[in-house]
């Protein structure tokens, strides 16, 4: 069979629940917070339902399932300042891509895809996560959350991706409403992992899918590309 022509097209991926599992190193930069204010930590399961929305989203569940009120402005800038800290240090100690990831985007390359990153992590851990899990130089475009002045679900970033990358087409890889609203507000087809952290509940329009596992991902966007 002969293989899909891709050189039209970006390929954009999520990090956090949709190329790589963080959600142990994440768990690790809370509990010390919350060690670090004599409480006790949580189960990797609370973070991986709130990655995506930010530290301060993360500390304040925190806080509020050791029953403790949300912090002041002051408070809670040296909390999440305590957490970046921590996590910094620790960005990949657990953290790995998951099962198949490196193998589709193998595959996606040698079909003639370009790949890009967009992800709502800040620049300052995005690009040592992708360091240490040596995947940086995959990727042609990397946005992160503060890298334009919008980020997801706005579709700026994705359509600057494509503007950069010089690509007419393109389609968004996540697993959270935040990935697919972005996707819409670009106008471009998305796919949503079933195993990522996001669980999108209700009906898909129809570019939009799930995908249970990254061995069938790129037949099904070839598929869809087909289709188009």
């Amino acid at each position: 069979m002969t293989a899909p022509d891709f050189h039209d097209l970006t390929v954009i991926f999520d990090l956090d629940g949709t190329l790589i599992d963080s959600a142990p190193d994440l768990t690790e930069a809370l509990n010390h917070v919350l060690r670090s204010e004599e409480l006790s930590p949580v189960e990797p399961a609370t973070v991986r339902s709130l990655v995506g929305q930010g530290a301060r989203a993360l500390i304040e569940r925190g806080l509020e399932l050791q029953g403790h009120g949300l912090p002041d402005e002051h408070e809670a800038d040296r909390l999440v300042g305590r957490f970046i800290d921590y996590y910094r240090d620790h960005i990949a100690d657990h953290s790995v891509l998951f099962p198949g990831a490196e193998a589709c985007m193998d595959t996606l390359s040698s079909w003639g895809a370009t790949l890009a990153v967009c992800t709502n992590k800040p620049e300052a851990l995005t690009l040592p996560l992708l360091d240490t899990l040596e995947i940086s130089a995959r990727f042609a475009e990397i946005i992160a959350r503060d890298s334009l002045p919008e980020h997801k679900p706005s579709g700026v970033p994705l359509t600057e991706i494509l503007h950069r990358t010089k690509t007419p087409h393109g389609v968004m890889i996540g697993d959270t409403v935040t990935d697919l609203g972005a996707a819409r507000n670009a106008g471009l087809p998305c796919f949503l992992a079933t195993f990522g952290y996001g669980h999108v509940e209700g009906p898909l329009h129809k570019k939009e899918q799930r995908f249970d596992d990254f061995e069938a991902l790129p037949q099904m966007i070839s598929d869809l590309m087909s289709a188009s």
